[in-house]
């Protein structure tokens, strides 16, 4: 999950070329899902060629309890 605050920052010089969001609760370790699955599961169509997509709360909850099945 990404924080709402907005990062922004100078890059190589470039100002304001840096953006990004801190993560919280960030869960690592389980087997990957497919886009096909995560799609099934969130029941959207998420694009993902961004860096960062956004989920309705319910949408993330069902994507945690898939991850939390998905464990090492």
């Amino acid at each position: 999950m990404a924080d709402k605050e907005l990062i922004i920052r100078d890059h190589e010089g470039n100002k304001d070329e840096w953006y990004s969001r801190r993560l919280n609760n960030f869960i690592f370790g389980f087997e990957p899902i497919t886009a096909k699955k995560c799609k099934e599961i969130t029941k959207s169509n998420p694009v993902f060629r961004r860096t960062m997509v956004s989920l309705k709360k319910s949408q993330g909850q069902a994507l945690i309890s898939e991850i939390k099945k998905r464990k090492r």
